[in-house]
């Protein structure tokens, strides 16, 4: 059986850093993502992922990097994005109960166990 690929998509644009809340709180605070489907790179995941997710459109500018999830096991691929537009996000119910824009202080407040490489890319911290 193929080791299943989550994508993680780390959206940053002019409004600041897409983050969501998860209902179940496991964890609080978390990127839009999802697991990559036969056929699909994580680029493409990441797209369909945060247009799921918020409604927000975005582009791939590049592979931040990728690690095992320290509690999950999974392999994660963080995938840079930008917003396509300057909309604001609208969560679908069944995935995140909240999304919104944090700046670069909020995100390490939400999430101050984040990846270093993406701490590195968005200057968190």
């Amino acid at each position: 059986m193929d080791e299943q690929l989550v994508a993680v998509a780390v959206v940053r644009g002019t409004r600041g850093v897409l983050v969501g809340r998860r209902a179940d709180g496991v964890p609080p605070w978390v990127f839009v993502g999802g697991k990559v489907e036969r056929g699909e790179t994580a680029a493409d995941t990441a797209v369909r992922e945060t247009a799921e997710e918020t409604g927000i459109a975005v582009d791939v500018v590049a592979e931040i990097g990728r690690r095992r999830h320290p509690r999950t096991g999974r392999l994660l691929i963080y995938v840079a994005c930008r917003p396509v537009d300057d909309q604001d996000p609208v969560a679908a119910p069944d995935e995140l109960v909240e999304v919104r824009w944090v700046s670069p202080v909020e995100l390490d407040e939400l999430m101050p166990d984040l990846f270093g490489p993406v701490r590195d890319h968005l200057g968190a911290g």
